[in-house]
C-alpha cells in the first residue's frame, strides 16, 4: 500500500472522529438545554405578580383587535388592575415564539423587571415571550379591561357629539368674582369644547377653549339656568379626564387643582401648590392636600399629574350657535 494513500486513510478517520465527537457534544448539550428550560418553566411551582399599586403611575393598554389605546392614570384604577394581576396564578403552557395576534397588550410604567410588559390574550392566557402561562382561574382583569374601553371610548363618541347646551341660543349667565352678566355663546370666541363631570357630581359641564389661547369657560345647568364662569388660559391648563388641571399665577407660583361648585359658585380646590420664596419665606413652600411637603415628594407628584390622560377636544362649528343676521 502506497504510504500517502495510508496516511489520507488515517486523516479522513481521524476527521470523522472529531465530527462524531462534537455532533454528540452539541446534541447532549442540546439536550441539557431544552431538559433545563423544562424543569425551569414547567416544573416550578406557579408563578405570581407582587406589585405595589402606589409605584405604578400609569398602565397602557392596546387592544390589539382594533388598535386602540388607553393610557390609564386614575389611581382608583390602577389599584383594581394591580390587583387583579396580583391574584393571577400562572402556569408555563407552551412556547410563544412565532405566535402572531393578542388582545391586550398591557405596558406597567415604571417598568417592573420582566413582567412589566405582557399579553393578556383572553380571561385564562397570558403571553410573556418566549412562554405562554395559563390562569388556574379568572381573575376579572380581562372583564375590567373591557369595561374600561367601553366607558372611555363610549364616553368619547359621545363627546363628539355637540352638546344640546350648544346648539341653541341659551342665554348664559356669567359669574365673576364682583358681579353677574347676562350673554350668549355667540359672544364667545370659543373653537372648541370637550364635555366632563368635572367635579364628579354624575353631571356633565361642558368647558370652551376660547381661539388663540384666551381662555376657557365652564358651562353649566343649575335650577333650569346656564351659568358661565371664565378662567384665563393659565388658569385652567392641561384639564385631565379625571377633572384636575394645572394653574399658573407665575412661573414659581403654580400648581393642581379641581373645580366645585356651591349653589351658582364656582370653586377651585387647590390640590398641590408651589408658593414662591417671599420674605416670609427664604425658600420655595411646596403644599400638596394641606400639607407642607419637600421639592422631592412635590416634584413626585406634578409628575404623576402629567402622566395622566388629558380630554379631547373637539372642533366647535360655530354655524351651530351664531346668531342670524
Amino acid at each position: 500500500m502506497h504510504p500517502e494513500i495510508c496516511f489520507e486513510e488515517v486523516k479522513n478517520m481521524v476527521n470523522k472522529r472529531g465530527v462524531r465527537k462534537t455532533g454528540i457534544f452539541v446534541l447532549i448539550l442540546l439536550c441539557v438545554l431544552f431538559l433545563g428550560f423544562g424543569i425551569f418553566y414547567f416544573i416550578v411551582p406557579m408563578r405570581h405578580f407582587n406589585i405595589d399599586a402606589a409605584k405604578i403611575t400609569s398602565v397602557f393598554v392596546l387592544d390589539g383587535t382594533n388598535g386602540k389605546a388607553l393610557t390609564i392614570s386614575d389611581p382608583g384604577e390602577i389599584e383594581i388592575i394591580v390587583s387583579y394581576l396580583n391574584a393571577m396564578e400562572l402556569k408555563p403552557t407552551k412556547v410563544s415564539v412565532g405566535y402572531m395576534g393578542y388582545r391586550f397588550h398591557i405596558s406597567l410604567a415604571p417598568g417592573t423587571g420582566t413582567w412589566s410588559d405582557f399579553i393578556l390574550n383572553n380571561p385564562s392566557l397570558v403571553r410573556n415571550d418566549p412562554f405562554f402561562y395559563e390562569l388556574e382561574s379568572d381573575t376579572g382583569l380581562y372583564d375590567y379591561l373591557e369595561a374600561l374601553y367601553e366607558k372611555y371610548y363610549t364616553r368619547e363618541e359621545a363627546d363628539n357629539e355637540l352638546p344640546d347646551l350648544l346648539k341653541g341660543q341659551s342665554t348664559i349667565t356669567f359669574i365673576s368674582e364682583h358681579d353677574a352678566s347676562e350673554g350668549s355663546i355667540a359672544d364667545l370666541n370659543a373653537d372648541a369644547y370637550t364635555v366632563i363631570d368635572l367635579d364628579e357630581d354624575g353631571e356633565d359641564e361642558v368647558v370652551l377653549r376660547y381661539a388663540d389661547y384666551m381662555g376657557f369657560c365652564v358651562l353649566r345647568f343649575y335650577e333650569d339656568k346656564v351659568y358661565g364662569y371664565e378662567f384665563p388660559y393659565r388658569g385652567l391648563t392641561g384639564l385631565k379626564q379625571d377633572g384636575t388641571f394645572g394653574f399658573s399665577n407665575a412661573s414659581d407660583d403654580n400648581g393642581v387643582g379641581r373645580l366645585s361648585f356651591d349653589k351658582k359658585e364656582c370653586i377651585t380646590e387647590e390640590l398641590m401648590h408651589e408658593y414662591p420664596a417671599s420674605s416670609y419665606n427664604a425658600e420655595p413652600v411646596y403644599d400638596i392636600n394641606g400639607q407642607t411637603v419637600d421639592a422631592e415628594e412635590y416634584e413626585r407628584a406634578i409628575e404623576k399629574q402629567l402622566t395622566k390622560t388629558d380630554v379631547s377636544w373637539f372642533e366647535l362649528n360655530r354655524i351651530y350657535y351664531r346668531n342670524d343676521r
